[in-house]
């Protein structure tokens, strides 16, 4: 009986690396189950789409890093290296799984370029205040990555080992290879004959799985047959790339009438600041202003998360705008105009204006009357930054200088700091790590983010009561840059979706000589700085240089807001009816319609609105 041949060195690292992207992929399974749980998947062929399609994309990344490590069995000194640089591989990618799942889950997008941005914009790592709890968690998650990724790499060399050399691993790779294909395009192809049907449960399925863009068959198919008529949707959504080009704005110079009014302006804005939480209990300082003031309980921010909603107040125009107004370091015209008239400026924030990009957009002109490096947890940058803004009014008190003071305040930004000992709402959650939001209980939540804007309230009253005897005169804005979420729909926190928890924000308006009153009407961002222009005596037209309309003009029912994030922005209507489509920063978003809680909606009736949009997501650039 002839002896079998042991197998070449080769031949085993080439198995041990298939096995362990099997093996890999295998371990994965439960990340991938993770995406589909976090879908919004309702029917049977939907639900079994993302599973699908999720595992395929799973197997196919770790077929994916075999293959580029497979180079490596050729050579002794390479699989020497092969034996270091296959567990870091795929522990790496097992590590990016879950972080990818972690994100899907809490947000409804994945690591995308705003995450990389976080994490290389200076100020952006430190947005997320990480505790030592979150880096002990990660430390030991890479630990026990790379450790069984290791493990499992030394057994499967000594497994391969002992089997015999009969060329069978050339088998299994093509077997493994064609099986991938063979899901990837079963996937593919449910996707494709539901985007043909226009199925938009399979769409709004197929942005749970991790790099799953999407397929150009709808086009083709329409181009073939002329199915959909020339203004179907998607067709609008595919020829559109709102926002991108270089800024022509304003179209026109803005121009004020003689004489016209120089009165002080403060701005102030809370992080996070959802329209329910404005209440004699958790912003008692707030809430009794409103009632002396103009108070909207309708508003809509411009944005689901800070760039886009400070950007779309300042501005009057869509958010999408804001990454090529960052490109060229354009102002808004209002702050242009006033630095113009001989207003002093004071800016002051709790969070580093570098990201969101608000130094390079909104401040452009006068990084010089930025402060915002400020140390400590969320409450102490707040005390912080209000003791700067108090000092600032209280110069300013007994004179006659037109200024602008804005002021950002951070604790309501999750964590949710506040002082120790300062909790009027109990139970709440104590001091969370990342890792561990969104799996806490939502009344312990909110109980925490209440105490928090209960803080910033009392700072707010402070840097009211500083402004003196020029308190009369002065415009005052309070506003929130966006709404917070807190397990609605399955939406957490900002940034994760649209529902009315994220867009609805609350805003009290103060104008010298105009009375209270309360404002039930859908009102939004873009309106801010239009209105100011016409308080400030500004004579051209705001379509000049805005979207949005005046608040001193006569309520408007039947209008509609635009609410922009990374991955997409949305059309409210009055109705409560919210229309997602992609906004050319992340193209997997496709059209789809939902009510207040996140129920499906038709959304065929969107060109109504939608090539509306989509030319003003375009007139301010070229």
């Amino acid at each position: 009986m002839p002896v079998p041949c042991p197998p070449p060195d080769a031949v085993v690292h080439r198995r041990a690396l298939l096995a362990l992207a099997l093996w890999s992929a295998a371990a994965a399974l439960p990340v991938a189950e993770g995406y589909a749980r976090a879908a919004d998947a309702p029917g049977l062929l939907s639900a079994t789409f993302v599973r699908v399609a999720a595992g395929a994309q799973v197997l196919a990344a770790c077929i994916a890093v075999a293959l580029v490590l497979l180079p490596l069995t050729l050579a002794a000194a390479a699989r020497a290296a092969l034996r270091v640089a296959a567990p870091v591989a795929f522990a790496s990618l097992h590590l990016a799984l879950q972080v990818d799942r972690k994100v899907y889950a809490l947000f409804h997008f994945h690591v995308n370029r705003m995450v990389v941005d976080l994490l290389l914009t200076p100020g952006g790592l430190a947005s997320l205040e990480l505790t030592r709890k979150d880096v002990t968690l990660a430390a030991a998650a890479c630990a026990a990555a790379l450790g069984l990724a290791a493990a499992a790499h030394a057994a499967l060399l000594r497994r391969a080992a002992r089997r015999p050399h009969d060329g069978a691993e050339r088998i299994a790779w093509r077997r493994a290879l064609a099986a991938t294909l063979a899901l990837l395009v079963a996937d593919r192809g449910v996707y494709a004959a539901a985007d043909v049907a226009a199925r938009s449960d399979v769409a709004r399925a197929a942005t749970a799985v991790p790099a799953y863009g999407p397929l150009p068959v709808r086009q083709l198919w329409r181009v073939l047959t002329g199915a959909g008529g020339a203004h179907h949707p998607l067709d609008l959504l595919d020829r559109s790339r709102p926002g991108v080009g270089e800024p022509r704005y304003p179209l026109a110079p803005l121009r004020f009438r003689a004489g016209a009014p120089t009165p002080p302006i403060v701005w102030i804005v809370l992080e996070s600041w959802r329209a329910d939480a404005l209440d004699d209990e958790t912003t008692p300082v707030i809430a009794r202003f409103a009632r002396e003031s103009t108070w909207f309980r309708r508003h809509a921010s411009g944005g689901n998360s800070t760039g886009f909603g400070v950007f779309s107040m300042f501005y009057g125009i869509h958010g999408v705008y804001l990454d090529a107004f960052a490109a060229a370091r354009q102002p808004p015209a209002l702050l242009a105009a006033l630095r113009a008239r001989g207003y002093a400026f004071g800016v002051f924030s709790s969070a580093v204006l570098t990201y969101p990009a608000l130094r390079s957009t909104v401040f452009a002109e006068v990084p010089g009357s930025i402060a915002d490096a400020f140390e400590g947890d969320g409450a102490m940058r707040d005390r912080a930054a209000a003791a700067a803004a108090i000092a600032f009014a209280r110069e300013r008190a007994s004179g006659t200088a037109p200024f602008l003071l804005a002021l950002f305040l951070d604790s309501s930004h999750a964590p949710y700091a506040f002082p120790p000992g300062d909790a009027p709402f109990a139970p709440y959650a104590p001091n969370l790590a990342v890792a561990e939001m969104g799996s806490t209980a939502p009344v312990l939540m909110r109980n925490r983010y209440r105490n928090a804007l209960r803080y910033e309230d009392r700072l707010v009253g402070e840097v009211l009561a500083a402004l003196g005897p020029r308190a009369g005169e002065a415009i005052v804005v309070i506003t929130g840059d966006h709404g917070e979420a807190f397990g609605e729909g399955g939406h957490w926190f900002h940034n994760s979706g649209f529902g009315e928890e994220q867009w609805h924000v609350p805003l009290v308006l103060r104008i010298p000589g105009r009375g209270p009153g309360v404002r039930d009407d859908l009102t939004r961002h873009v309106d801010l700085a239009p209105t100011l222009v016409e308080v400030l005596g500004g004579e051209d037209p705001a379509a000049d240089r805005a979207l949005g309309r005046s608040l001193l003009e006569p309520p408007e029912h039947g209008r509609h807001a635009v609410v922009c994030g990374w991955a997409a922005c949305a059309i409210i209507e009055d109705d409560d009816t919210t229309t997602v489509f992609a906004n050319g920063i992340d193209e997997s978003t496709r059209l789809t319609a939902h009510g207040p809680r996140y129920e499906p909606r038709d959304p065929s009736a969107a060109p109504r609105l939608l090539m509306g949009i989509l030319d003003e997501m375009r007139r301010f650039v070229r």
